[in-house]
């Protein structure tokens, strides 16, 4: 082998001048030009384009190219600057050093490997039904495919210049043995590609030998032919087939191609490289012995033939329910979201499809990148009894960054929303725990809860029998499949991570991450410790208060205050009417012991108003009701969110059902919920979800559980308690926070790790120490300094 050391490829190089420094030079002069090139293309872009990316990554498929690739015309650049003014000799002594460029044998190493290539895709997606995805958007497509044809030969040959032409002559030049042309240059063509994102995505493992076997492959035939046609070949016909044709999730530039691998499997890729790379040199060597007819004839074959295409008909990228244009709004918060929309029918008994019909509202909020992620993220609100649709929009700028690659897809629960609601008309709300005296009366309570419900019901056209989570679990399955995708993200928050854990229950190979914020467990039963847990929150705010040196000179005994006003409220009810804080409307509020407590508890949720709880509750103490007032008109509106008919299906299946007979024991400031949601239990008669509450399977997901040290609903334990049954999950506590954190800039950056690794390894959750929270209000406008 050692006699190719003499033949032509290298016994040009060392024709000319050939010290050494002349490569160290030619390789500082190619780095430089392709920075100065890159930098020259992505700035202006930059400056001109209206897109939110904010990495290269992230430009259009035609800009991506056209950064990445076009400053490897830099390369040829140096390496032609090389050759005349340092080595002197042709650029020609570097392609083809025996005579003229030869292009039968450049065509017949593009068509052999771009044949094989499509043969082992079609075998591959054979054995993988489902994996290769049908991805062809003809806008995307022919937009990119200009650039496809133009750059990728730069790129290409700035490749093969490099390393299998200047290189590797420069070491055979030297060499003694002809391993060590081919080893190195395969070497350093191994190591340029250490950056591209399959590596990280994928590992080192399996991605490096495959670098490495391309580089063997090209040196191999570069030495057999003599010149650098062959390789030029395979490169332009692997890159092309790779772009345009048939492209993977990570993979170095993400295209539009026709196809996308929906889980790339590298040992599969390893093992195929391996084959085809063997066949194909067979065929190089056949072509050598003069049948290269029949070659060519074969090939046409199997290009007409071995396309993944016809294999399988493949899951459509298109919806399989049309999406229009649509505008969300959220009810509580004056801001729209442009989507995507559909409705969906679905049996409302999933066992029955023939039966009842009922209508499933979809909204997506599609990626900003023109190369987004095939993985989106379902968003998953709380309640029971919140639409997505309406509580998510208020959120979207927020999950800018998330948004950026990745769907947003938010489903509005069955009995929710515009997914056949089961709601009452507005004036039929339930009004006795904000505006009568008399709801200390338990057993007024019980009638008017009753009277309420029936009056719901009569409104309802709906076996609430299929309005729970383990049913919803299957609408949300149902989405996923008429929309497109395989593996999804799910992102809840409260009742919304019970809705997640069942999914991944029932279908876990669909499930790719969860986040989980404001946990609930698969084995909590809600109603359990309501009170207790409402009441460990608020001594841990008033302690707060206690440690905090402003607050506590502001309220020296805020304990002792709010146990007198409910003393006061409890002996005579007070009565004001104040304006709406939105619209201006007067409205009368009537606060007694329990509205009271109630909204402490309800305000106890969201930090930034339980900022406000030491004065609101001095300002009480001291005969000014009017804060509280103005807070209990606001939270009715928050109430007005749920969807009753739903919250009350779900906990009458789910947990009440389970709940002890004794109900919650003990002594607390709020008023025991249990009572009347078993005269509504009572009046739905509804089964109990035997199935939801089956033992649960320990599952290997990722998931993050994010949890607020004084929630007053689902306590931080919980995330430990969760976590039993997800081994593979990283739980995050924000200190001094309530319910629902993961909107905070450290909970979003969280979730944007565990999304964009689909791992909770190497997550960095240094912001939780970095992260701060507001003062309490000392008055109506001012805080603690």
């Amino acid at each position: 082998m050692n006699t190719l050391l003499n033949q032509p490829f290298f016994t040009e190089a060392r024709k000319g001048r050939d010290r050494w420094t002349f490569y160290l030079i030619t390789l500082g002069l190619a780095f430089i030009f392709m920075v100065v090139l890159t930098l020259m293309v992505f700035i202006p872009f930059v400056l001109v384009n209206p897109s939110n990316a904010v990495t290269v990554m992230d430009l259009p498929a035609p800009a991506l190219l056209t950064v990445t690739m076009l400053p490897f015309s830099g390369v040829i650049l140096a390496i032609w600057l090389a050759l005349r003014f340092l080595h002197r000799r042709p650029f020609q002594s570097l392609i083809a050093p025996a005579g003229r460029f030869r292009w039968r044998l450049f065509f017949t190493s593009a068509l052999f490997w771009l044949v094989l290539s499509a043969l082992m895709d079609g075998v591959l997606s054979l054995l993988q039904p489902g994996n290769y995805r049908w991805t062809f958007d003809p806008a995307a497509f022919f937009s990119f495919l200009p650039f496809a044809l133009v750059l990728t030969p730069i790129q290409i040959a700035a490749e093969e210049l490099l390393f299998r032409g200047y290189l590797m002559q420069g070491i055979g030049a030297r060499a003694r043995s002809i391993w060590l042309p081919l080893l190195l240059p395969a070497v350093f063509f191994t190591v340029l590609h250490l950056s591209n994102p399959e590596v990280a995505e994928y590992g080192a493992d399996w991605t490096v030998p495959m670098y490495l076997l391309m580089g063997l492959l090209l040196g191999w035939v570069t030495l057999r032919s003599g010149g650098l046609e062959l390789a030029l070949g395979w490169h332009l016909a692997n890159n092309w087939y790779a772009g345009i044709f048939v492209t993977f999730p990570a993979s170095a530039i993400t295209t539009p191609a026709l196809f996308t691998i929906q889980h790339y499997e590298p040992l599969w890729g390893l093992i195929g490289l391996i084959a085809v790379s063997a066949v194909y040199l067979l065929l190089l060597e056949v072509v050598n012995r003069k049948v290269l007819g029949t070659i060519l004839f074969a090939g046409m074959i199997f290009l007409a033939g071995c396309s993944p295409a016809p294999l399988q008909a493949p899951l459509v990228s298109t919806p399989a329910v049309p999406l229009e244009d649509c505008t969300l709004r959220s009810e509580l918060v004056p801001l729209m979201q442009q989507a995507k929309c559909a409705d969906l029918t679905v049996p409302e008994d999933p066992s029955n499809p023939a039966g009842r019909q009922i209508h499933l509202h979809v909204g997506v909020v599609k990626a900003k990148s023109a190369n987004p992620e095939p993985d989106p993220i379902f968003l998953l609100a709380g309640g029971p009894g919140q639409a997505s649709t309406m509580a998510f929009p208020a959120m979207i700028l927020q999950m800018e960054r998330l948004n950026l690659k990745r769907d947003l897809v938010m489903v509005d629960q069955r009995g929710t929303g515009a997914s056949s609601p089961l709601s009452c008309p507005s004036e039929e709300k339930l009004p006795d725990l904000w505006n009568r005296g008399e709801v200390m009366d338990l057993d007024q309570a019980q009638k008017d809860m009753e009277t309420y419900l029936k009056e719901c019901m009569e409104q309802w056209d709906a076996d609430l029998r299929f309005y729970n989570t383990t049913v919803s679990a299957g609408d949300l399955e149902l989405v996923r499949q008429k929309l497109g995708y395989d593996k999804i993200n799910l992102l809840g928050v409260s009742y919304g991570t019970r809705l997640a854990q069942e999914y991944a229950r029932l279908y876990p190979q669909h499930v790719r991450t969860m986040i989980l914020d404001g946990v609930v467990p698969p084995d909590w039963v809600l109603g359990a410790s309501v009170r207790r847990d409402a009441q460990r929150a608020l001594e841990r705010i008033f302690a707060r208060c206690a440690e905090e040196p402003s607050c506590h000179q502001a309220f020296p005994d805020l304990q002792g205050d709010f146990q007198k006003v409910l003393e006061a409220l409890e002996r005579e009810p007070v009565e004001l009417t104040i304006p709406h804080p939105a619209t201006g409307e007067d409205q009368t509020v009537i606060l007694n012991r329990v509205t009271a407590s109630s909204l402490i508890r309800l305000i106890s949720y969201q930090s930034q108003f339980s900022l406000l709880i030491p004065w609101m509750i001095h300002s009480a103490a001291q005969g000014d009701y009017r804060p509280m007032a103005t807070q209990a008109v606001y939270l009715l509106g928050l109430e007005q969110g749920i969807e009753e008919g739903l919250f009350y299906s779900v906990i009458c299946q789910e947990d009440v059902p389970f709940l002890p007979l004794e109900g919650e024991q003990g002594e607390y400031y709020f008023q025991d919920l249990l009572p009347l949601w078993r005269t509504a239990c009572q009046i739905l008669r509804l089964p109990p979800n035997e199935a939801f509450r089956q033992d649960y399977p320990t599952l290997e997901i990722p998931v993050l559980f994010i949890s607020g040290e004084v929630d007053p609903v689902t306590p931080p334990q919980n995330g430990g308690q969760a976590a039993r049954f997800f081994p593979n999950s990283l739980h995050v506590v924000f200190p001094k926070e309530g319910h629902g954190n993961f909107t905070s800039a450290c909970g979003l950056n969280l979730t944007r790790q565990v999304i964009e690794k689909g791992s909770i390894e190497a997550v960095d959750i240094t912001c939780i120490e970095r992260h701060s929270v507001m003062p309490f209000f000392l008055s109506q406008s001012r805080s603690e300094p």
